[in-house]
């Protein structure tokens, strides 16, 4: 209560300005949750992200050892068969 003045005057808690401000507060209350979550959500994908780029790595390595160990094979083939090429023309000369 307030006085003025030698007269008294309410002041109620229950005017349209409070309940608006704590409407105001209940949203900004919500928003900031919702940011702290998407943060949450934004550094799982972060990490999520950060795996599957470790996993292609992986496989990119993976395949390329493959490629590379499949070309030595086929060039110790194509070498076995020049040499056994070579080796049966001078059998027969």
């Amino acid at each position: 209560m307030e006085h003025y003045k030698d007269r008294v005057l309410s002041t109620s808690t229950n005017t349209p300005a409070t309940s608006i401000g704590a409407e105001v507060e209940r949203i900004l209350s919500q928003l900031t949750n919702d940011i702290d979550v998407t943060k949450v959500d934004i550094d799982t994908l972060a990490k999520n992200d950060a795996n599957i780029q470790k996993s292609f790595q992986d496989v990119k390595k993976t395949a390329d050892r493959s490629y590379m160990i499949g070309i030595t094979g086929i060039g110790v083939g194509v070498a076995g068969i020049v040499i056994a090429a070579v080796a049966f023309s001078r059998k027969s000369t």
